[in-house]
C-alpha cells in the first residue's frame, strides 16, 4: 500500500496549530494520521531527497464547507494540524 502525502498549497499557523490548505494523494486519511516527512518541492518527494522529519498529527479536516473525520484520495481540503517539527511546514510542497 502506498503512503498518504499531501501536496501543500499554504500554510497557516494559529496559535501551535498549523492550518495546511492542499491535495491529498492517492491513499485516504483520518483523523489522528501523522505526516512524518516534509519535502521542500515535488521532486525531492519523488526522489525521496532533503525530506525533513516530523511529526504532523491531523487534528481536523475541512472540505467543502464541511467537517470530515476521513478525507478521500484526490480531496482538496484544509488540515488542521499539530505536533513537532510545525516549523517544517513554512517551506513544504509535500508532506508524507
Amino acid at each position: 500500500m502506498s503512503t498518504p502525502y499531501f501536496l501543500v498549497h499554504s500554510v497557516e499557523m494559529n496559535d501551535g496549530v498549523a492550518l495546511v490548505d492542499g491535495r491529498l494523494g492517492e491513499v485516504e486519511i483520518a483523523i489522528g494520521h501523522v505526516f512524518s516527512r516534509s519535502f521542500p518541492h515535488e521532486t525531492a518527494w519523488r526522489q525521496k531527497e532533503s525530506g525533513l522529519p516530523c511529526a504532523l498529527v491531523v487534528r481536523g479536516i475541512e472540505a467543502y464547507q464541511l467537517q470530515l473525520g476521513e478525507l478521500s484520495p484526490g480531496m482538496t481540503a484544509r488540515l488542521s494540524m499539530d505536533g513537532s517539527h510545525l516549523s517544517a511546514l513554512k517551506s513544504a510542497a509535500v508532506i508524507e
